[in-house]
């Protein structure tokens, strides 16, 4: 019995009943999509209830025995991500920059991304800063869609991951890597978004 008011005919129906005339294969793809997210979805679920857990002052070792797994299990799995660090503004921008991804249907999310993301976020500092080089939010905007690849094929859903490009300016080069003073990234900042 599912803790969930959900079947595994009911999520069978649901795809059949939304794409009705895709063949078998356009099915399977669709259905390899629906369990990644799915899937997504519980990640996020239990790792809502381990910051909980943590700020309640659980140890790895409580959390590893609830969840099944060792202590050095769960710590590697669920210790906070990269993106903690940074302020509600920076982690918006993020996300506008995978939707930006999502819009033109590229699946990762490129520093072009990045940059309309930036500006998605007049509140930051970075808005500011690509402002005052040109005083026109719409000329960036024209030269970043100029820049762009071409567009994919079909809309992703659920995550998109950062292409290499957007990834290596913090992850390759760790002595050119921007400190929260620099960036304002950090939470006890202001911030770059």
């Amino acid at each position: 019995m599912s803790p969930l008011n959900i079947s595994l005919a009911d999520l069978i129906a649901r795809l059949d009943e939304e794409l009705p005339d895709a063949g078998d294969l356009a099915r399977i793809s669709e259905a390899r999509l629906r369990a990644q997210t799915l899937s997504d979805l519980g990640d996020q679920l239990v790792d809502h209830y381990v910051r909980k857990a943590r700020q309640a002052g659980a140890s790895w070792s409580e959390i590893g025995d609830a969840i099944g797994v060792s202590k050095q299990a769960a710590q590697q799995r669920h210790a906070p991500n990269a993106f903690e660090r940074f302020t509600h503004l920076n982690r918006h921008s993020i996300v506008l920059a995978q939707e930006a991804a999502r819009t033109h249907k590229h699946d990762f999310i490129g520093t072009e991304h990045i940059l309309l993301g930036l500006l998605g976020e007049p509140r930051g500092l970075a808005y500011e800063v690509l402002i005052a080089k040109t005083e026109s939010e719409q000329r960036i905007r024209d030269a970043i869609e100029e820049a762009m690849p071409p567009a994919g094929q079909k809309v992703l859903r659920g995550h998109i991951a950062f292409g290499r490009r957007a990834r290596r300016p913090s992850s390759r080069h760790p002595a050119r890597r921007p400190t929260s003073a620099t960036t304002g990234s950090a939470r006890n900042t202001c911030c770059w978004a």
